[in-house]
């Protein structure tokens, strides 16, 4: 027999799976596969899984993903089928997938045990996983191995998932398409389609567990981030000699480290515009404007507002109500928002954390 067919291990899904971080918000939301929106579309959808010649790696001829191993592919292919036969055993969790690393994965969500820990000195960082450890020591390296080979391009990274989200910047290309009904966004990787789909759903299943916050969220890494509002300790601190900075996140302390940068390698690619800057975030962000179409419609009846990203319209829509649903926690403070960003810039008042 084929064993490599019939063998289907766990560390086989992680080697084939690099983009597991972006997949994870759509595993552990099984409503939005439901609702028939989780399953990307490729405007040029491969007729077969194949080896192709030119990279060695199995295709999915659904979302057009590639392994380096038959037997990947074939786990990945797992998330594609409409049967879930195995389901979580928490009470009041509806969850169900259909290979039981999934299914162990998600349980993780129902534990705070972080099992996990990393052991470089001085970083007190836990995971509930062994694969997010693992992703997570990637930062502690010094090499940056993945290198652009475009052409004038010096972009090096630690991670090939990072060098393909970069490498979409030299490229038009928009194929991974969002199939509901009425939206035309489309993306250039799959990761960004499956974090959009999201804001088709209003389901927001998970949960702050500190005693008397509401805070819920549709990913779970909002909810990862919205925690350390409510933690002391400052552990991720700047490496550059005289910088004193110190924060709760290593999201911010990245993003902090681009001030001692004076490289600005992400360059919009439209005619005339000279725009430049230090994130690949920003220059998505800043393409958007260059855009012709207001997709975002408010609903409110007799309102015409219309923008082009989803995030404009949610600020918007705040005009339309009373509601103050976002509240300072501080003790002794008793102010409420409509947005939440507004929550997280009055909370820097209670914090040194700048």
């Amino acid at each position: 027999p084929d064993m490599e067919s019939a063998v289907i291990t766990e560390s086989n899904e992680n080697n084939g799976e690099e983009q597991i971080d972006s997949l994870e918000a759509l595993i552990q939301n099984p409503s939005v596969v439901d609702q028939g929106t989780a399953v990307p579309t490729l405007l040029n959808d491969p007729s077969s899984s194949q080896l192709t010649s030119s990279t060695g790696k199995y295709q999915c001829s659904t979302c057009g993903k590639k392994y380096s191993f038959l037997s990947s592919l074939k786990n990945h292919q797992v998330a594609h089928r409409e049967d879930r036969q195995l389901k979580c055993d928490v009470e009041g969790c509806s969850y169900s997938c259909n290979g039981p690393s999934r299914l162990k994965r998600h349980q993780a969500v129902h534990t705070e045990d972080r099992l996990f820990k990393c052991n470089v000195e001085g970083c007190g960082e836990s995971f509930k996983t062994s694969g997010t450890l693992k992703k997570h020591q990637v930062v502690h390296r010094e090499d940056r191995q993945f290198k652009c080979d475009f052409e004038g391009c010096d972009y090096t990274c630690k991670r090939n998932s990072d060098l393909k989200s970069h490498q979409a910047v030299h490229t038009e290309d928009r194929l991974f398409k969002c199939n509901v009904e009425g939206c035309s966004e489309s993306f250039k990787m799959s990761g960004e389609l499956k974090h959009h789909q999201l804001v088709h759903t209003e389901d927001r299943q998970f949960k702050c567990d500190v005693v008397g916050c509401n805070y819920a969220c549709k990913r779970p890494g909002n909810l990862k981030e919205h925690r350390l509002v409510h933690a002391e300790d400052k552990s991720f601190k700047c490496d550059v000699e005289g910088c004193n900075y110190a924060c709760k996140r290593p999201s911010n302390l990245k993003e902090h480290r681009l001030v001692h940068a004076e490289d600005k390698s992400f360059k919009c690619n439209v005619a005339g515009c000279n725009y430049s800057c230090k994130r690949l975030s920003n220059l998505k962000y800043h393409q958007v404007a260059h855009r012709e179409d207001r997709q975002f419609k408010c609903n409110v009846e007799g309102c015409n507002y219309a923008s082009k990203r989803h995030g404009d319209l949610k600020k918007h829509q705040a005009v339309h109500t009373e509601d103050r649903p976002f509240k300072c926690d501080a003790e002794g403070c008793s102010y409420a928002f409509k947005r939440r960003g507004d929550l997280i810039k009055h909370q820097a008042v209670h914090t040194e954390d700048r």
